[in-house]
């Protein structure tokens, strides 16, 4: 690296210090900005330059002279320390004179310091990146005490026991397919269950935040993104539970259930072109009956109907959670063994079992075969098999769970929006035949 560069890079580098400085300090100073000149411990200028003291600081510590190493970290350490020290000092004056206890602005400053000397020691971008954080955390204070004080014991209950299995116990499932015929992906299982408890705390928040209505079409299509069995069976849970109209709940189950058409669909195009022409029109066809569904039915809530806040009183029931989890693990291992006896002649009618279990994988592996294995017709017509599949485990699942109400709209539109694209099929296949003969 020439001299030039050296110093355009340091250039760089100091100037990423003092924007993060000045970012927060803005934030800072808005705070207190009716307060009287030399008033505060910090403002916008104090941040300024508690930006540049890190990057400085940084700078210094890995010069030649110092090559870094335990030597540098000692000055960089030292030099946090004096200036946390000096900090503090003027801060405990400005709380005693104002009568406050908060030591947000310390934290902050030093949390400044500290991005200053990564902007100089690690990745521009990520530093940046914590910069914005940091400010947007600090500005919204209002929010989140607000959501603080509207939290109760059971939804943070919740909250933590959605964390501790995805960052606590999922990390400890072997990744290694147990078992004979290719085995179960043990750790699939748990994040279909994490995905399960997380979209029905997602549904239970938008449903208290947004009423029946909005709410619950909103989480069922974001749910849909990740897995419409998932929304289904919460949602079913809950009409039978009485927590919620079921006419919103199944509005949003069957958002869910458009949005996973189209996800699974654009998987299959994407990792197989070739199926464009065949797929393209049935999945678009039963994507809209029930985007269509949904909407009708959303609309035509008029009120609250037996929704009551108060009766919403548990996000998931992690019990009702797991026994589901576990049969759908017991299922996914007799299609899996089903497939290996049964090889690929018979990928249709195992693609259509498979799709009772797990229509994403069922595509990924069909999608995966050569021209020479299976032709793009067939290819198609089993992932077609597969995506109609979990639609009837869907309407299964909200007959079962979800009651008469729930189970008799969804599984009418599960009907009407399979028969419609199955109908697309056949059409499209038969014009492709008149139009590319063999």
């Amino acid at each position: 690296m020439t001299a030039q560069d050296m110093l355009l890079q340091t250039l760089l580098q100091l100037g990423l210090a003092l924007a993060i400085g000045l970012l927060v300090g803005v934030e800072r100073h808005w705070r207190e900005r009716d307060a009287a000149p030399g008033t505060r411990t910090a403002g916008l200028r104090t941040f300024g330059l508690t930006g540049l003291l890190g990057a400085i600081a940084a700078l210094v510590a890995q010069s030649p002279v110092f090559g870094g190493g335990v030597a540098g970290a000692i000055i960089l350490s030292a030099a946090l320390g004096a200036y946390a020290a000096a900090l503090i000092v003027f801060k405990l004056q400005e709380a005693v004179e104002d009568e406050t206890n908060s030591v947000t602005t310390v934290v902050a400053a030093m949390v400044v310091f500290g991005l200053g000397a990564m902007a100089v020691l690690e990745d521009r971008t990520i530093t940046a990146a914590a910069g914005v954080a940091v400010t947007a955390l600090l500005a919204s204070r209002e929010m989140l005490h607000g959501l603080l004080r509207r939290l109760t014991w059971l939804e943070l209950r919740s909250m933590i026991i959605i964390l501790v299995m995805s960052f606590v116990v999922l990390p400890l499932i072997p990744r290694t397919p147990l078992g004979p015929f290719g085995g179960v992906d043990l750790a699939a299982v748990w994040t279909l269950a994490i995905l399960m408890a997380a979209i029905s705390y997602v549904g239970y928040v938008a449903l208290k935040l947004l009423g029946p209505r909005k709410g619950l079409l909103l989480a069922g299509a974001l749910g849909g993104l990740v897995s419409s069995t998932a929304v289904t069976v919460s949602f079913a849970r809950r009409a039978a539970q009485n927590e919620a109209p079921p006419l919103a709940l199944v509005a949003g189950a069957m958002a869910a259930s458009a949005v996973a058409v189209l996800r699974i669909g654009g998987l299959a195009i994407v990792l197989a072109p070739a199926v464009l022409r065949n797929l393209a029109v049935p999945l678009l066809a039963a994507a809209a009956a029930f985007a269509l569904a949904a909407v009708m039915c959303s609309k035509s809530i008029t009120g609250q109907g037996p929704y009551d806040p108060e009766t919403v009183r548990n996000p998931f029931e992690l019990r009702v959670i797991l026994r589901l989890t576990l049969l759908i693990a017991l299922a996914a291992f007799l299609v899996k063994a089903g497939m290996a006896v049964l090889g690929p002649a018979s990928t249709v009618p195992l693609s259509a079992l498979g799709g009772l279990v797990d229509a994403d994988a069922v595509v990924l592996s069909v999608a995966r075969l050569s021209g020479a294995e299976i032709t793009v017709q067939a290819m198609a017509l089993a992932i077609c098999a597969a995506i109609a599949a979990d639609v009837a485990a869907k309407s299964a699942y909200a007959v079962v769970i979800g009651g008469r109400p729930f189970g008799s709209i969804f599984g009418l539109t599960a009907f009407i929006a399979v028969s419609g694209g199955a109908a697309a099929f056949w059409l499209v296949a038969g014009l492709d035949r008149m139009v590319f003969p063999d």
